[in-house]
């Protein structure tokens, strides 16, 4: 049985990351190693491909909902001897509409902060922020925050236990309030969006994947695996 849960006026909509998060066996599919459990149904999925769709989709609907805008720019590196494109998050409007601790709304916060910041809001850069510190699972990571925001405004219960005395370990649950809620907003937009951007702007997508990829390099602790090329 879902739990149940008291949903303040944030929850008047989902934004599309939790979306993702809420359908994650729609997005997602098991692997052999790094698997994170779903709060609709306790299903395992991956937790890198989980995030990877979470981020692409909250960038994209970002930009779609003028949010930000995706900008192709001319990076130089290795001390300014090779030129090289790089994708930018550029700040538009603030959707108020999308509940405040959201990831979208976090990506339009700190991509002005990084503008300010002698225009340092490459989408990287937004993302290598907004994960907030290191870890030997940033993929994991991902899913957790935005787990951790769905919680914090009542949208999923948060279950905390106690293994061997000491360690204390957080899992997550959807509440019924929030599964109707879910049932309504429905996905295919999301899916047509990411599908559209693979297809119609080749560039756009390569250059967002690597870039994500590239954040969480960044963010992985002890070792990193992941193809950035």
């Amino acid at each position: 049985m879902m739990p149940s849960a008291v949903i303040n006026k944030e929850m008047a909509t989902l934004a599309p990351s939790e979306l993702v998060l809420l359908n994650g066996d729609r997005f997602a599919r098991k692997s052999r190693t790094g698997n994170v459990k779903l709060p609709k149904n306790g299903a395992s999925v991956s937790a890198g491909d989980l995030g990877m769709v979470m981020l692409a989709a909250a960038m994209l609907t970002s930009e779609k909902s003028s949010a930000i805008r995706l900008d192709v720019r001319k990076k130089k590196t290795l001390l300014g001897l090779r030129t090289v494109d790089t994708l930018f998050a550029e700040p538009l409007e603030d959707l108020e509409e999308w509940p405040d601790n959201c990831l979208e709304r976090q990506i339009w916060r700190i991509s002005e902060q990084l503008r300010a910041e002698n225009n340092k809001h490459e989408v990287e850069n937004v993302v290598k922020k907004w994960l907030g510190r290191d870890s030997n699972s940033p993929w994991h990571l991902v899913v957790d925050q935005v787990q951790a925001g769905l919680a914090d405004r009542g949208a999923l219960a948060r279950i905390q236990e106690r293994r061997m005395k000491a360690l204390k370990t957080t899992s997550y649950k959807m509440t019924l309030s929030t599964a109707q809620l879910a049932a309504e907003q429905p996905i295919s937009p999301i899916m047509d969006l990411l599908e559209e951007c693979q297809s119609s702007r080749p560039n756009i997508w390569l250059l967002l994947m690597k870039q994500i990829k590239s954040a969480i390099n960044s963010r992985t602790e002890f070792y990193s695996d992941f193809d950035v090329d």
